[in-house]
């Protein structure tokens, strides 16, 4: 019984981390599902959508090449993807938030867990480094595709520009011509 100890501890951050990623995915695939599902004209923010999908499929990516790669890298890559899908459950709460919420608790347990099994000043250095890395990627990421405002040739429409870095702004589009106001 003491001798399987070991291997259920190697084992649970992977089991983890698969289970997270496999979650990532099917967000992802529901993500886009939904957005598909509302048609209509296309958004004046054309970027937001690719961005966060691809977001979430890079964070799929580096959930699976964490269980290849040698300690301090694995960490790393988990935290960053425990961190910016924290973040990303944050912002959509309201929307997906309660289906990313899902994977990023799982990856922070398998962070957790990945850290505590080998707990180095290099991995928890990297585990902070990764962190740091999935929310300023993704934070920059939708501040970017924010900002890319598409306006259709004919009609009029309009909404307001998020921001997460100072204040926001909103448009107006009329006849394919832009106002934006900060």
């Amino acid at each position: 019984m003491v001798a399987s100890a070991p291997h259920v501890e190697e084992r649970a951050p992977r089991v983890l981390v698969s289970v997270a990623a496999v979650a990532v995915v099917a967000v992802d695939a529901g993500y886009l599902m939904l957005i598909q599902s509302q048609g209509g004209p296309p958004s004046d923010n054309p970027l937001v959508t690719p961005f966060v999908a691809t977001y979430f499929a890079v964070t799929a990516a580096a959930l699976i090449a964490s269980l290849l790669t040698p300690p301090v890298l694995k960490a790393a890559l988990r935290g960053a993807a425990a961190a910016g899908l924290l973040l990303a459950a944050l912002l959509t709460g309201f929307s997906i938030g309660a289906a990313v919420l899902i994977p990023a608790v799982l990856a922070i347990i398998a962070t957790v867990l990945t850290v505590r099994r080998s707990p180095s000043s290099a991995t928890v250095a990297a585990t902070v480094m990764g962190m740091v890395v999935g929310v300023a990627v993704l934070a920059v990421g939708l501040q970017l595709a924010w900002q890319q405002v598409v306006c259709p040739a004919t009609g009029g429409s309009g909404g307001s520009i998020p921001s997460l870095f100072g204040p926001g702004g909103s448009y107006e589009c009329n006849d394919g011509v832009l106002t934006v106001q900060r």
